[in-house]
């Protein structure tokens, strides 16, 4: 791919899989068989597209309302870099606190690689640390 069908392929990812909460888009963005480090809260690897699907799943609960901007992309071959600002409505239970939701707002920094115009790998540096900061203010 192109630097500019990769460019449009992480906008196309965040609004359609993301912000519109369409999962079916993920079928046809995602290898089968990929693997993402740095999702999982706990720091687990995600093998698989259909552990990645639960794991989004999990984060809709989190954020119900979820909107990921992407800020900017750079693209280096079949892998790019996208800073994302993410804000929705938090829910305190998925954090394990007792509380009203609130809006946050954090950042997110996500490597992937595309190849044959699916995602077969990546990493994702979010910010739980500013989540729970909101959480607790």
């Amino acid at each position: 791919m192109i630097r500019e069908d990769i460019v449009a392929h992480v906008h196309r990812w965040f609004e359609e899989v993301w912000n519109q909460q369409n999962e079916s888009v993920i079928d046809e963005m995602m290898a089968e068989d990929l693997n993402v480090d740095g999702f999982d809260p706990s720091g687990a690897s995600l093998h698989g597209r259909e552990t990645f699907k639960e794991m989004r799943r999990q984060y809709l609960e989190m954020f119900p309302d979820l909107h990921v901007t992407v800020d900017r992309v750079a693209v280096d071959g079949d892998d790019s870099i996208a800073w994302l600002t993410c804000r929705g409505t938090a829910q305190p239970a998925a954090f394990g606190m007792v509380g009203e939701p609130k809006p946050v707002e954090f950042s997110t920094v996500a490597w992937a690689t595309v190849r044959d115009g699916k995602y077969i790998g990546g990493k994702n540096l979010i910010d739980f640390a500013a989540v729970m900061r909101q959480l607790e203010a």
